[in-house]
């Protein structure tokens, strides 16, 4: 998944290891103009990787810092998803079935009332709007979310570039199944296919009909 450059990851090294970093911080340690580096943040801001916040300073107004988001973790090696897998298998082969459609359900289910609460904050709730907070709430949880609109047959596609809980959906269609159930009733629109990721497919892709 190339959605960053070599500076913007080793800024994401930089806040993996050392924690928040202010601005003026990430500029001496990179030897670079001010506005080059507030750039490259920036870019990596509208990503959704790393996130802004402000400090307080000893001396006059708060400094700004960035540290890395959720949607940071896709590009870190881990071994929680083998372990989710096993996990995963285990319970299956105990017939635990309804453990994982629970767990799930309530998953996307919290997912669904943060939708619902960001939307109920915004003046316009049509279409774009509630895909543009769906997507503002999956990517959080490191899915990055793309879509696109076909307004000659009210077809809207879904693309998911990245899978956190993969190893599940690859094990059984729980998650996928109430993913789309979530998708439809946000967009109110009906999924008329779901394709999760595999080796030749790099991407879940949900469609949908108006």
């Amino acid at each position: 998944m190339n959605l960053i450059n070599g500076d913007q990851f080793k800024i994401l090294e930089r806040l993996k290891t050392q924690g928040i970093q202010s601005v003026d911080a990430i500029t001496q340690w990179q030897k670079k103009p001010k506005t080059a580096v507030r750039r490259t943040l920036l870019g990596l801001e509208k990503k959704g990787v790393i996130e802004r916040l402000l400090q307080k300073s000893e001396r006059g107004r708060p400094v700004l810092c960035y540290k890395l988001s959720p949607g940071s973790k896709a590009f870190f090696p881990s071994k929680e998803a083998e372990v989710l897998n096993e996990l995963i298998q285990y319970l299956m082969k105990l017939g635990h079935n309804s453990i994982l459609e629970d767990f799930f359900s309530k998953y996307w289910d919290q997912r669904y009332e943060l939708v619902m609460k960001r939307l109920s904050e915004r003046k316009c709730q049509d279409l774009s709007t509630r895909l543009e907070v769906l997507k503002s709430v999956l990517n959080e949880d490191g899915f990055y979310a793309r879509s696109n609109i076909n307004k000659k047959n009210d077809q809207i596609t879904l693309r998911e570039c990245h899978c956190p809980i993969a190893a599940v959906a690859t094990a059984v269609n729980i998650p996928c199944r109430l993913e789309a159930k979530l998708i439809s009733r946000v967009l109110n629109a009906d999924c008329t296919s779901a394709s999760p990721m595999s080796a030749q497919q790099k991407s879940c892709v949900f469609t949908f009909k108006k």
